[in-house]
């Protein structure tokens, strides 16, 4: 059975670990990252929810982070996902009213969403996220005369991996979620381990995660759209050539 290495903050790996299954794959976590929860933020949350016509949510990590401090009974406040992860992540929450890209998982496509020009302006829009987040979308609304206000909910916190029984033989492919995981990871890979990291197909579903795979020195990666996708695609998919 190959073996996939699902590079994600371990609370986030499940869904991963299950697709690898159905696909005949096994999963193998690892978590350069996790997610701490930022409390204070949290119970702030529910206000700033209700008093917004519009809510942009980053990540089902987001959402299921916020979803006991806030109520999604109001189907008229319009719910904004940055990709299908995240509108079903909020469907699953209770959320009815949801508007997600039919292409592109980013704050480019989400600015691209006839939504925006339904909505009065002034309107209240709040971007919930995590410490740390692109403001690219925040500051593309407010020229659009819209009050942003954002709502940071979680950290990001680096996580010590263990390197002691870490086997390279059955690795076949790696999937890795985001630029600050790929960061955190090659920070840590011990020079044993380095030229195995190096040489490694990756697959990410975004070019942004592939362009800091290429400066962390990886040199076969794979943009998908999904890690189902990449499942399929493998062996089938050529590595792109050594940058």
């Amino acid at each position: 059975m190959p073996v996939m290495l699902i590079v994600r903050p371990s609370a986030r790996a499940g869904d991963d670990v299950r697709t690898c299954s159905q696909a005949g794959w096994r999963a193998r976590v690892l978590s350069p990252v996790e997610i701490e929860p930022d409390e204070a933020a949290l119970r702030d949350l529910g206000e700033q929810f209700s008093r917004s016509d519009a809510v942009f949510w980053v990540s089902p990590t987001v959402v299921e982070t916020s979803a006991p401090y806030v109520d999604f009974s109001d189907d008229l406040k319009v719910q904004v996902a940055v990709g299908q992860a995240s509108g079903r992540a909020l469907e699953r929450c209770g959320a009815k009213n949801v508007s997600v890209p039919k292409e592109g998982n980013d704050s480019e496509a989400v600015l691209r969403l006839p939504v925006w020009d339904t909505l009065p302006q002034g309107a209240h829009i709040l971007i919930v996220r995590g410490r740390g987040g692109r403001d690219f979308l925040a500051e593309s609304l407010k020229k659009k005369d819209f009050a942003v206000e954002i709502a940071e909910v979680y950290f990001r916190r680096p996580n010590e991996l263990n390197w002691q029984d870490f086997d390279t033989e059955s690795i076949d492919a790696a999937f890795i979620a985001s630029g600050e995981l790929v960061r955190g990871l090659f920070a840590q890979v011990p020079p044993q381990f380095s030229r195995f990291f190096e040489s490694l197909l990756y697959f990410t579903h975004h070019p942004r995660i592939a362009d800091a795979l290429r400066e962390a020195g990886a040199r076969h990666i794979r943009v998908v759209a999904s890690l189902k996708a990449a499942l399929s695609s493998f062996p089938k998919e050529q590595t792109d050539e050594p940058v």
